[in-house]
């Protein structure tokens, strides 16, 4: 990606991929050193709003996102569903996280619309509809963005299995040791 980033200083999701990169090998300051150069950058192209969006959604950075999503919505040409839906849902974990609720549900119930399959939008919006007290607070990725779904269902089977904590804990370890590159996600979530 650095070649890459090197090569092609205007490519928004080369930089982006980068910067999601090395956060997710524990260099966040170096990626976040980053942000303002891709802030900076017209998203014209869905797939560059797309990772630059999700880039935004891992590090937490909401009112960046919903800033790239309002200036990009109106000149991007939506030619897939599943991507615009996406957008949307990701602009919705932006604007719950931020206290705009209405907003957030609005863009959820779009993202529906138009990609009904998307599981992390009506998750989110049904999430976001309960009282407040039972809220889990909004979220962008679904943990199968990072691992896979067969990895989690075998890690599921151990613990359950077992049943108890000592076990659950030499099990998580056992995963951190396995795969140590999944570390900086526990901090990022």
């Amino acid at each position: 990606a650095q070649e890459t980033v090197r090569l092609f200083p205007d490519n928004a999701y080369a930089l982006a991929s980068l910067i999601r990169f090395l956060t997710l090998v524990g260099n966040e300051e170096q990626g976040l050193q980053l942000v303002d150069r891709l802030q900076s950058m017209p998203l014209r192209n869905l797939d560059h709003l797309v990772c630059s969006l999700q880039t935004y959604a891992l590090l937490g950075l909401d009112e960046m996102l919903l800033e790239a999503w309002r200036k990009a919505e109106p000149e991007v040409v939506f030619d897939d569903a599943h991507k615009e839906a996406l957008c949307l849902h990701l602009a919705a974990v932006a604007a719950s996280r931020l206290g705009q609720f209405g907003p957030a549900r609005r863009d959820w119930t779009k993202a529906l619309e138009i990609c009904p399959t998307l599981t992390e939008a009506a998750e989110n919006l049904e999430d976001c509809d309960r009282p407040i007290g039972q809220r889990h607070g909004a979220w962008p990725f679904d943990v199968s963005f990072w691992v896979s779904r067969q990895f989690i269902d075998q890690t599921v089977k151990k613990v359950d299995r077992s049943g108890r904590r000592a076990e659950y804990r030499r099990q998580l370890q056992q995963l951190l040791q396995e795969r140590p590159a999944l570390l900086p996600l526990f901090t990022l979530m």
